[in-house]
């Protein structure tokens, strides 16, 4: 995790982490926890400078954004999922950690929301996971 985040909220990120995945019954690898922590901590670090999202506190991301994305992961039985207006990759990110079989694409207007999510797609190595910058009414469907 990176530096920004000290290591006893980085336990503590961990733990809450932990138990509200217990909480909802979800079980996920601790390879996944950490790209999930990782991920809150690259919010964190981009959200003092960018403005990605209104929650400002890491212990309130692994809530109000991590668990919440990750509330629809038993209901999600598809190949494709595409997020629009996908803002800091919520939940599109979460889910394309999770579901490593899943093809997430992302697609927002805003420029510094599409760096961010191309950053965390380089950083976690999410194979599964496209960014796209542009209005979804401007895109060409198949």
């Amino acid at each position: 995790m990176p530096a920004n985040l000290k290591q006893e909220a980085r336990a503590e990120l961990q733990a809450k982490l932990e138990a509200g995945l217990q909480e909802m019954g979800l079980q996920i690898t601790a390879e996944q926890q950490h790209k999930l922590l990782e991920y809150v901590a690259l919010i964190y670090k981009w959200n003092q400078v960018h403005n990605l999202t209104a929650v400002r506190e890491p212990l309130d991301m692994i809530t109000l954004h991590i668990l919440d994305s990750l509330s629809v992961l038993p209901y999600v039985d598809c190949k494709y999922l595409l997020d629009v207006g996908a803002g800091a990759g919520l939940p599109s990110i979460p889910l394309a950690i999770c579901l490593p079989d899943l093809q997430v694409t992302a697609i927002d207007a805003v420029q510094k929301k599409v760096s961010f999510m191309r950053q965390v797609k380089a950083q976690l190595g999410l194979g599964n996971f496209n960014v796209i910058h542009g209005r979804i009414e401007e895109q060409e469907v198949p």
